[in-house]
């Protein structure tokens, strides 16, 4: 499954959105593109691509030579 434009997942208190999605049932994963930003309560990592392994519960942040994984995490205690 492909989409385009303000893609949203959500999962439990998990927030990802792009501008691109690939969507693989037969792999139970998910590929996201182009501004990738993940919020969980406070915390943002912003990316370009976020690989999404639905099975393992496993997450893979990626982003090319000019822009670095970003994240901004605040302690909640």
């Amino acid at each position: 499954i492909y989409a385009k434009n303000n893609v949203k997942i959500i999962r439990e208190n998990v927030m990802a959105t792009s501008t691109i999605g690939y969507y693989y049932p037969l792999k139970s994963e998910i590929i996201m593109l182009e501004g990738v930003e993940v919020r969980e309560n406070n915390n943002i990592i912003k990316c370009d691509e976020l690989v999404l392994d639905i099975e393992n519960s496993i997450s893979i942040m990626k982003s090319d030579l000019k822009n670095r994984v970003e994240a901004t995490i605040f302690n909640t205690n």
